[in-house]
């Protein structure tokens, strides 16, 4: 408890400053949101295969370049987000890199991105399964201490719970993260299985594993559609494979919301920002 008195003659001083987050990688969703700010609980959604980790991924390569970062893994191992990240760094294709298939330019490229990514801000990875909120409070104090300004959690369901009530406290505990060591949280989410089934696929808030304890919680909630994903469609290697999506701010707590339109490129696996972001 303080009293807020002594506060206000700061707060007066910086209070027409125009607030600004940390980047997602995406211009017209940070002019939205004001890119990802202290003590934020931000909520990625998406459905399965929609590339929510995809997006993780390019938000990361692109953050490293001012900050230090942490991610928690509890889907993949760690060998293989840096096997993505170096895939979406060189803009390469993963599924021919990893069954060594690429071309000799590309191989270069690839050599490229491993001597960029190693000469920028450190960031760190913990693939730990099944990892509980509670633990992981060590874990990020520990990152914190390292420097780390942001943190990524893939995904919420793959925390321990059993029920609904169970997810709404991870949420809650996550939150408490973010306000106590004041870096954003970036947790992604999976959808309801009701979307796929429906005549209109476009995601809605409502569509979040948990929606009711999700929704009051986050302070953001972003969520991703690609409408060809629906569609039948064919990699084409090599050749140009970027299509139509799109990112939904659906919750803003301080701000606006709305669609944003980007590409999505099938073949490196990775959200490009129309308006030639870093993403």
């Amino acid at each position: 408890m303080q009293d807020v008195r002594a506060l206000l003659p700061t707060l007066h001083d910086h209070l027409y400053e125009i607030p600004r987050g940390l980047p997602t990688g995406i211009k017209q969703v940070d002019e939205l949101i004001w890119g990802l700010e202290p003590t934020d609980l931000a909520v990625v959604g998406g459905a399965t295969s929609m590339g929510k980790s995809s997006w993780m991924i390019g938000a990361l390569n692109g953050l490293i370049e001012v900050t230090s970062a942490g991610v928690f893994s509890l889907e993949m191992c760690c060998d293989l987000v840096l096997k993505r990240q170096l895939a979406a760094e060189a803009r390469v294709s993963f599924q021919r890199m990893i069954r060594n298939q690429l071309h000799p330019p590309e191989k270069d490229r690839v050599s490229l991105a491993v001597e960029r990514l190693s000469g920028l801000c450190p960031y760190y990875i913990d693939d730990t399964p099944r990892l509980h909120p509670c633990q992981m409070e060590a874990k990020v104090q520990e990152m914190v201490s390292h420097g780390v300004k942001i943190v990524f959690v893939d995904h919420i369901h793959q925390m321990p719970h059993r029920d609904e009530a169970d997810i709404g406290d991870i949420v809650r505990e996550l939150k408490a993260v973010a306000k106590q060591f004041e870096i954003p949280v970036v947790a992604l989410c999976q959808l309801n299985r009701q979307v796929d089934y429906r005549e209109n696929h476009r995601p809605r808030m409502s569509d979040l594993r948990s929606s009711g304890q999700i929704e009051q919680v986050a302070d953001k909630i972003l969520l991703l559609y690609r409408p060809e994903y629906y569609m039948e469609r064919t990699i084409q290697p090599g050749g140009v494979n970027e299509e139509h999506a799109e990112i939904g701010i659906v919750k803003n707590r301080n701000g606006a919301t709305g669609w944003v339109n980007v590409l999505w490129d099938g073949e490196t696996m990775k959200y490009v920002d129309r308006t030639g972001g870093k993403f």
